[in-house]
């Protein structure tokens, strides 16, 4: 089978949290370019049936308000996000004690973000725009 060739303004490799969202930014600011992300492994399709991974991302208020600004967050399921108030970080190889403890309280705000399934961050980032291209490579 050979292989298909696509034209494209910009190519970017990986399908993670990261290229993704930068494929997404780059849709939302500059939506006449032409983008292709590859990766070797195709997107999950996560949905609110779907399992929850073993895989989880922190996201800050700020991440979360750029996937709702590039229309993806909405179809995040409810049911693979959490949000958290508290956080302590601790490293046992620095015997650090108790570590650093954040505390939405402590700043005034109601979260600190939420911790969400990394599969169903893929499946939602999909960029659903005409002209973002996702590409699978073989191993």
């Amino acid at each position: 089978m050979g292989a298909q060739q696509t034209d494209a303004d910009v190519i970017i490799a990986g399908s993670g949290l990261t290229g993704l969202a930068l494929a997404a930014t780059l849709n939302a600011v500059r939506p006449s370019l032409r983008i292709v992300v590859t990766d070797p492994t195709p997107l999950p399709t996560a949905g609110a049936d779907a399992a929850i991974g073993l895989r989880v991302s922190a996201l800050t208020p700020g991440s979360i308000a750029n996937f709702a600004a590039f229309g993806v967050w909405s179809s995040m399921p409810a049911s693979h996000y959490q949000n958290y108030t508290d956080m302590r970080v601790w490293d046992a190889a620095m015997n650090c004690g108790d570590g650093i403890h954040f505390s939405a309280a402590k700043f005034g705000v109601p979260q600190l973000g939420c911790i969400a399934d990394n599969a169903a961050l893929r499946s939602i980032n999909k960029v659903k725009r005409s002209r973002t291209y996702h590409s699978s490579l073989a191993p």
